[in-house]
This record gives structure tokens, sequence and C-alpha cells, in this order.
């Protein structure tokens, strides 16, 4: 079996991110949002010498009050990771679960904070983001979850006992 070839494109003075499995569906996304949306109007199509080969792909999938060393590592595809921190692994399986209503032409859109960029996926990823395994984190996410609420409770009844003794 032939190795999966993934390109990229970032749009210049954004943070949105083109992937593809072929250089002809970031041309076609772009192309989308010019004629469909009427957005991007600014961005032209990049050539192919634009697109660049991409080795491997990492994504971040966080929310605000993130725990930085609870993370887990998916492997979606081979060289395709999303690093998912426990605050934002339901929302991931959310989105594996019903990833089809985010396509954007041949792509998918994609994001949790923007501070992490916008991306736009192609099929195979999101598939393989559907495939994964979820349950082999569930534990591990479940303690630090608590972990997490056990904090947060513990940081808001110390501002709280602050407040009461001003």
């Amino acid at each position: 079996m032939p190795k999966t070839r993934y390109f990229g494109y970032q749009i210049p003075n954004t943070n949105a991110t083109l992937i593809g499995t072929q250089p002809k569906q970031i041309v076609k996304i772009i192309e989308y949002y010019h004629k469909e949306r009427e957005m991007w109007k600014d961005v032209s199509v990049p050539s192919r010498d634009q697109i660049s080969e991409l080795e491997e792909i990492n994504i971040t999938c966080v929310f605000p009050l993130a725990k930085v060393d609870h993370n887990i590592r998916a492997e979606v595809r081979p060289n395709f990771i999303f690093w998912i921190n426990s605050n934002a692994f339901d929302y991931m399986k959310e989105v594996a679960a019903s990833y089809e209503e985010l396509k954007r032409e041949e792509l998918f859109k994609f994001q949790t904070l923007p501070i992490f960029g916008l991306w736009f996926l192609p099929e195979y990823i999101m598939q393989g983001l559907r495939k994964y395994k979820w349950q082999q984190n569930q534990q591990q996410i479940d303690e630090w979850l608590s972990e997490r609420e056990r904090d947060l409770d513990g940081a808001e009844a110390r501002v709280i006992l602050k407040r009461v003794r001003k």
C-alpha cells in the first residue's frame, strides 16, 4: 500500500491551514470560499510550488482552563497526530461522530481555540478520527478531569475565602 501523502498551505497573515491528501483539495477550498462564501477574496489561489508536502502533522486540541500536561497523543492516521487535552476529549469524540456537517468542498473545517489555528482537513483524516479507539483513553481522561475539577473547586474556594476576609 503506498504511503499517504499530506500537502499543506497556510493562508498568509492568518492562522488558517489547509491540509489535503492532494494539492487540488487546497486549491478547491480557496475557490469555494471565493465563490460560495464570498470570503478570502484577498487570498490568491496558491501555485503548486506554494503548497508544501508535509511529513508529519500535529494539531493541538484544547479549551480554556486546561492543565498543560493532561494530553493524549491520538495518531489517527500515519504521521497525523492530534494532541488532545482532557478538556477537549468529549468535543473531539463529538467531532469524530458528526464530522460530515463540517464539510466545505472536499475538506472539513476544524478548530478548538483560535490560537491553535483554523484547520481544513481531508476526509481521510476525519475518517481516521472517527475510527480512533476513544475508549482506550477514557479512564485516564476521567482521572485528569476529576483532578482538574478538584483544582478548580479549590481555587474557587480560595477566592471566596479571600472575599470573606476583606
